[in-house]
């Protein structure tokens, strides 16, 4: 069962397991994305939720088990995910809590729906980001959301040790991936928001920024890769990251001090 199945890391991840032999529950929010995914193959089974909506996952419970018709559910990959961009000094409270509906609370309700349709030794792989350990500036939000999927996840995964449930857990953590999530931020980014203000300057860098990566992102299908190796092999680490750039994206910030890497981006986001 794959979550945010319509675009981006999400349907990539539907069409190269299918190809592969799984049979995918694909969720989706709107009709004319189900149609698309019911076209690319018949492993494909989409049905219509929103994460973002207790009801709606809910109402999908029931259609997984038909669909699941008596087996267990092998795997659920939680994808779907939203980004929030902005500085944290004027996001807006409305904003914020949908960042975590989406990303976080959706996530949670999501697992806890569908986990007493798993296998015993079923598979929970969470989408995150290496944002979840590292932030920058005007993307407080969604590192946020991603922080705290983190955390719940190494609490979820060491609760199940703990108690004995053998089922796994593994975090994905992609870095910079091409999915339409950046036109996305593009067009909902405004830099005339920040007109006036202290953060006039970063807002106009900070769309060029996202601009000019054209064609420095990671394939999603390397996500795609990696969520299949973790499927058909066990004792996979909790974490597993897939990134392009993994020395800029993962290894400095994670191993310079705070105060050293508060300076790098300080002279990268000057465009020093």
């Amino acid at each position: 069962m794959i979550t945010g199945a319509s675009t981006g890391i999400g349907r990539i991840l539907a069409e190269t397991l299918a190809q592969k032999g799984f049979q995918i529950i694909a969720t989706v929010r709107k009709e004319q994305d189900a149609e698309s995914l019911q076209s690319v193959s018949a492993a494909i089974h989409p049905i219509l939720m929103d994460v973002a909506e207790s009801d709606s996952i809910a109402m999908a419970l029931p259609e997984v088990a038909v669909l699941l018709a008596g087996q267990p559910l092998y795997a659920l990959i939680n994808n779907a995910g939203i980004g929030v961009v902005g500085p944290v000094e004027m996001i807006a409270r409305e904003a914020l809590r949908k960042q975590f509906e989406v990303n976080v609370f959706g996530l949670i309700e999501t697992t806890q729906t569908f986990l007493p349709l798993m296998a015993t030794q079923g598979k929970v792989i969470q989408i995150s980001s290496v944002a979840g350990q590292t932030t920058i500036p005007f993307a407080g939000a969604y590192s946020a959301s991603k922080h705290a999927v983190e955390a719940l996840s190494d609490a979820l995964r060491r609760e199940w040790q703990v108690v004995g449930k053998k089922l796994e857990l593994v975090v994905v953590q992609p870095g910079t991936i091409e999915t339409p999530i950046w036109e996305k931020t593009q067009t909902s980014f405004d830099p005339e928001t920040y007109q006036g203000t202290s953060y006039e300057a970063l807002g106009n860098f900070m769309l060029k920024r996202t601009q000019n990566a054209e064609g420095k992102r990671a394939r999603p299908e390397s996500v795609a890769q990696a969520v299949l190796e973790i499927l058909t092999r066990q004792n996979n680490p909790p974490r597993v990251v897939v990134s392009g750039q993994p020395l800029q994206e993962v290894v400095v910030p994670r191993l310079l001090p705070d105060r050293v890497f508060d300076r790098v981006i300080h002279k990268l986001f000057q465009g020093k």
